[in-house]
């Protein structure tokens, strides 16, 4: 009896550990939206890493970030205004890239300035282009929740 006893704690464990995972928004942005997969593996990277442990996933972040990557200006004017912080990642395309080895060479080297974001950053919204060759992305983080 002892041994179910402890196959139900494992498999209730295992149920609500999966029902707690946090889901995030779906952007549905047809122009400047991640597609969920790419989305998903930023986020999950980036959470792990800010000092406060809490972050949401704004989906208005995300179509900034967007638009910033389509502006061949770049122009970051309103970030100052609104107090985003913006985290930026560019390498050169080639071939054998997958979104996903992309994604991850963006996070690691993100990685060493995430932690001194502090803690007043509440949410992200990340951007991703291919352009002129070249893998872009942009993260911006602000303080509203």
């Amino acid at each position: 009896m002892t041994i179910l006893k402890e196959i139900f704690k494992v498999v209730f464990a295992v149920s609500l550990s999966g029902s707690l995972q946090e889901e995030l928004p779906m952007c549905n942005d047809e122009k400047y939206g991640l597609n969920d997969n790419t989305r998903d593996q930023l986020y999950n990277g980036i959470k792990p890493l800010m000092k406060s442990g809490q972050l949401a996933y704004k989906c208005e972040l995300e179509v900034a970030s967007g638009m910033i990557l389509e502006d061949p200006n770049k122009d970051f004017q309103f970030t100052e205004a609104t107090k985003t912080y913006p985290l930026i990642f560019e390498v050169e395309a080639k071939d054998g890239d997958t979104p996903s080895s992309v994604n991850k060479a963006a996070l690691k080297f993100w990685e060493k300035y995430i932690p001194h974001l502090g803690t007043s950053r509440k949410a992200v919204g990340c951007g991703y282009l291919l352009q002129w060759g070249y893998h872009k992305f942009i993260c911006l983080f602000d303080d509203k929740e």
